[in-house]
């Protein structure tokens, strides 16, 4: 059984509608774009089922493997949790994200949803369903949210920022590639400042190198370095597809000013580098680094420094 979520601003709903039916499984598979805000969905859901306001609850078992792969203890605390007596009416597992699961994880996982009981549940979430055995998409209702049209996704986000400049909205939608939740996390840790920053220390790099402390100082030295990486990282991986695609053409908005910049302007001299396989394999290379910097010990200075190195050098 398919079902398609194609209005955000409803879906708590629609999900509960669906889940008052009756399915052969309890099992549900909710997949979709990354930065849809699928788990904030789910996790409303699971509060209004369980009748909770609290994140933690005994008949919750909530399993976040967004940073790391799900474990053989996972596994185990998912069927000794599955098989014990609920205290409320209902007990749901949740596991976010199974797109991952190596093939001893899947056959494990298989078996604990062909022996649900019935009054447990399972919400698999996926931001890439192609990933999540065929196996184990056959024993699950699955929900696939649509990605939002570019109206919709500024409704979304305007309706959190009432008072936002309609321009910051739209490019942080564009830096969010449409996506209303991450768009939203932008405008509230200053993207825009942070991406103007990092387009002037571009354009300086070359014969001011301490422009580049000084931006690595003034954002990555405080408290909220988490946060600050996070941005970071969405607003170079938009920087990295426009270096890709770009025209010299293109305008951008901000605060209400139209910015005229050129592809020299925006990327100092790597202008020089019109070969589209030798951009692809930058764009490669930044990606690792991006990648190791959150799974290995390669510090967030180091990384921030061999990028704009790359961007500004190669």
């Amino acid at each position: 059984m398919l079902y398609t979520i194609c209005s955000l601003e409803e879906t708590v709903q629609d999900l509960q509608d669906i889940f008052q039916n009756k399915f052969t499984s309890n099992a549900f598979l909710l997949s979709g774009a990354k930065g849809l805000g699928k788990a904030i969905i789910v996790d409303n859901l699971v509060k209004s089922i369980l009748r909770t306001s609290h994140h933690y609850n005994q008949d919750l078992l909530w399993i976040d493997t967004i940073q790391k792969d799900i474990s053989v203890q996972d596994i185990k605390n998912i069927e000794e949790f599955s098989s014990k007596t609920a205290f409320g009416r209902y007990k749901i597992i949740v596991v976010n994200i199974i797109d991952d699961l190596n093939s001893f994880s899947s056959n494990a996982l298989l078996k604990i949803l062909e022996e649900l009981s019935d009054n447990c549940y399972v919400m698999l979430i996926s931001n890439n369903i192609s990933f999540v055995a065929k196996t184990i998409r056959s024993r699950c209702v699955n929900i696939r949210f649509a990605q939002p049209s570019y109206a919709i996704s500024y409704l979304l986000v305007q309706k959190r920022f009432p008072n936002e400049n309609q321009h910051n909205i739209s490019l942080c939608l564009d830096f969010a590639d449409n996506s209303p939740i991450v768009a939203s996390y932008l405008l509230e840790n200053r993207a825009i400042m942070l991406y103007q920053q990092i387009m002037t220390v571009m354009k300086s790099l070359r014969y001011n190198i301490e422009s580049l402390y000084e931006f690595i100082d003034n954002n990555f030295s405080t408290g909220n370095t988490a946060k600050q990486w996070k941005v970071f990282k969405i607003l170079i991986i938009y920087f990295l597809k426009q270096f890709v695609t770009y025209s010299s053409n293109k305008t951008i908005k901000i605060d209400n000013v139209q910015l005229k910049i050129t592809e020299q302007e925006l990327f100092t001299q790597t202008h020089m580098i019109k070969n589209i396989e030798t951009k692809l394999e930058l764009f490669e290379q930044i990606n690792k680094l991006l990648y190791y910097a959150d799974y290995s010990n390669l510090s967030l200075v180091n990384t921030i420094l061999l990028i704009f190195y790359k961007l500004a050098f190669k």
